[in-house]
């Protein structure tokens, strides 16, 4: 009898199928996961620039507090007066200083709202994201 070398077609064929189905599960699940991922890096990033206006608005309070409804910035301002630092150290203020970890858009034109919160004795200054993506997603 010959000594057999190497595998059928048919083993080959079976291994290919088994592979092809754990690829299958896995990918769905790999990029679910990162779905999650980058969107709660979207959520961080807008509450550590919400912090950020939130200093803006006490270093600037008679701005805030002369003003009944709050006043709206845009996050490159605060990019461009210090309080945040920008994520692409080359780009430009306004064009992508500030990167959205989702998609890699610019966020620097997304709008907060500095407003006073005069309920509360300490720390009356508060900011909000108020584009639509930061209410649906974050809340």
């Amino acid at each position: 009898m010959k000594n057999k070398r190497g595998f059928t077609l048919v083993e080959l064929l079976a291994v290919i199928v088994v592979l092809s189905i754990i690829v299958g599960i896995a990918i769905p699940t790999v990029l679910a996961v990162s779905k999650s991922i980058k969107k709660n890096m979207f959520c961080k990033k807008i509450q550590m620039i919400e912090e950020a206006a939130v200093n803006y608005g006490q270093d600037n309070y008679p701005l805030i507090s002369s003003s009944s409804q709050g006043i709206t910035i845009k996050i490159s301002e605060l990019v461009i007066n210090g309080y945040l630092k920008k994520d692409v150290k080359d780009a430009t203020v306004g064009h992508g200083a500030v990167i959205d970890p989702r998609n890699s858009a610019s966020l620097d034109n997304y709008r907060i709202k500095i407003y006073m919160n005069n309920n509360i004795s300490k720390n009356r200054v508060r900011a909000t994201c108020i584009e639509n993506d930061c209410n649906n997603l974050c809340d």
